[in-house]
């Protein structure tokens, strides 16, 4: 079994960052916060598998574009076209809660 986290565990450390919780481990406490989670989730499978694994290896596993680039066999301009990408999906998909 793969040890890295699931998307859906690296959104909730992500969002429980964003709101400022220091202790990123605690379990989600109610129901908004689990819904919250769940719109990231279904935001970022919405993109395209590409931009996906670029913004998931930038954002979740802090990579630099170069070394996604290298990882993905496309050049740095690629990355940073699909981050571009990512952020301007991902911003109009959760403008709301973000």
């Amino acid at each position: 079994m793969d040890d890295r986290l699931s998307l859906r565990q690296r959104a909730a450390i992500a969002l429980q960052r964003s709101i400022g919780r220091t202790r990123v481990a605690e379990p989600l406490r109610d129901r908004a916060e689990t819904a919250r989670v769940a719109r990231i989730e279904a935001a970022i499978l919405s993109l395209s598998p590409i931009t996906r694994e670029v913004f998931i290896l930038h954002r979740f596993d802090d990579l630099g574009y170069e070394r996604i680039g290298h990882r993905l066999s496309i050049s740095v301009e690629e990355v940073t076209a699909h981050m571009a990408t990512a952020i301007l999906q991902l911003d109009l998909a959760l403008c709301d809660i973000i």
